[in-house]
């Protein structure tokens, strides 16, 4: 699994592009349950272990935050 693009994969299936896509969904505080239901058919996430990778990515670079089971955009 990739988290960049590189000669064979591209952008849309690597971990920086399925989290591209789950940040479309966080426009405002949403649980995880309900963020998994909204992205699991775009198949740029296409598996539970790719989201959670993604969420990963995302948190570890505080892209997001999460508070009382629901996670946000981080502020600046």
């Amino acid at each position: 699994m990739n988290i960049l693009p590189d000669k064979y994969t591209p952008e849309e299936f690597t971990l920086l592009g399925a989290s591209a896509a789950i940040m479309e969904w966080i426009d405002r505080p949403v649980s995880i349950s309900s963020l998994w239901q909204n992205v699991r058919a775009d198949l740029r996430v296409r598996s539970f272990d790719r989201f959670a990778d993604s969420l990963s990515l995302l948190y570890a670079t505080k892209v997001i935050d999460a508070q009382d089971g629901r996670i946000f955009r981080a502020h600046p």
